[in-house]
This record gives structure tokens, C-alpha cells and sequence, in this order.
């Protein structure tokens, strides 16, 4: 077995997959893989329970800079807890790249699916407790469309961080709270959010 390993060159991982009973994907099978998912994806964020177009909030996104800017932001917030520097960073990147407040929201959300239960309700804590109720940056109607924007993004989280559902319902629960939502309406994103996970 030794030798046979030993004899195989690069361009020979297929027989080493065929061996070990590993199963080998072509890039172009990967592509395809892919494909599918994003056009499930897209299906999903167009036909659901909602009654909402997620996708248009895909389509419409902000360029990879901001959003970049947007995580940068968010990565300062969790090593100082600074709501006055979180607010005034806010303020800066929206009207530097002149970008709509709920989507600076919806991807600072969306970065937060991905957290520690704690560090996740610390981020929920200082859009709804104080750039909503406080500060008011932003109107009820925003916030609303900022969780579009984080729906939208969710399939692309599921996958990976499985507490990101959990979180996304969270953040529905805080909006009812708020009265940002009647929880007829959010039970309906939250029967859309079962679904996708799964879906996926």
C-alpha cells in the first residue's frame, strides 16, 4: 500500500479517491453544485410564505468595499462595546458611499448570525436599544427593510452557522417588541426562515 501511495502523482487523485472510497467532485460538478444553489436561493427569496422579493435586496446590493467597511465597523464595536463611536462610524460610511441606513443595517445584522449568543445579542441590543429607541437614526420602516435585507442573505448562512436561524427569529421577536411588526407577520418570515432551513 505504501508503494502504491507512493507511486501516485498529482494528476493521480482520482485513483486515490477510488481507493479510499472517497468520493471526487470535477470543478465543473462544483459549478453546477453551485448553480443550483444560488437558483434555489433565488426561488426561495422570491416565492414565500411573505409574500416579500428578497432577491431584489441581492440585486441591489452594496459594493464589496462598503460591505467591507460595514464588517470593519462591526468588528471595531465588538473589541470596544463604543455605542458613540459605533453611531458616529454609522453616520460616516452611509453618507461617504452614499448607501441607504437600512442597508448599512440589514449587513450589520446579517454579520452578526454568525456570533456567539452573547456577542449576538449585544450587536441586536445596539441597533434596536439604542440607534432605533435612543438615537433614532432610523424609522420603523427602515429597520423593517434592513431585516429584509438580513432574510435575504440567510441562505447563504444556514449552511455554516446553524444558530443563525435561531438569531434571525430573535431579531423578528425584537421587532414585534418594538412594534416595528404585527407577530401575525412575523410568524409568516419565520414559517419562510424554516423552510429555507430545510431547503438548504
Amino acid at each position: 500500500m505504501a508503494q502504491l501511495l507512493s507511486g501516485l502523482k498529482a494528476d493521480d487523485s482520482d485513483v486515490f479517491n477510488e481507493a479510499f472510497g472517497h468520493k471526487h467532485k470535477s470543478s465543473s460538478d462544483e459549478d453546477e453544485d453551485a448553480s443550483r444553489f444560488v437558483e434555489r436561493r433565488k426561488s426561495m427569496n422570491e416565492f414565500n410564505e411573505v409574500g416579500r422579493n428578497f432577491q431584489k435586496y441581492q440585486d441591489n446590493k452594496p459594493a464589496k468595499g462598503v460591505t467591507n467597511e460595514i464588517l470593519n465597523m462591526f468588528n471595531e464595536y465588538k473589541d470596544s462595546n463604543d455605542r458613540e463611536h459605533a453611531k458616529d462610524e454609522f453616520i460616516e460610511i452611509c453618507d461617504k458611499y452614499e448607501i441607504e441606513k437600512f442597508q448599512f443595517i440589514g449587513y450589520f445584522l446579517n454579520n452578526s448570525l454568525s456570533e456567539k449568543p452573547q456577542d449576538f445579542r449585544q450587536y441586536m441590543n445596539l441597533v434596536f436599544e439604542y440607534f432605533y429607541v435612543d438615537q433614532k437614526l432610523l424609522e420603523g420602516q427602515q429597520l423593517l427593510e434592513s431585516i429584509n435585507v438580513c432574510v435575504a442573505n440567510l441562505p447563504d448562512l444556514i449552511i455554516d452557522y446553524p444558530k443563525a436561524k435561531q438569531y434571525a427569529t430573535e431579531i423578528l421577536l425584537s421587532a414585534v417588541k418594538h412594534n416595528i411588526m404585527q407577530q401575525e407577520f412575523a410568524d409568516k418570515y419565520i414559517k419562510h426562515i424554516e423552510n429555507l432551513d430545510e431547503d438548504y
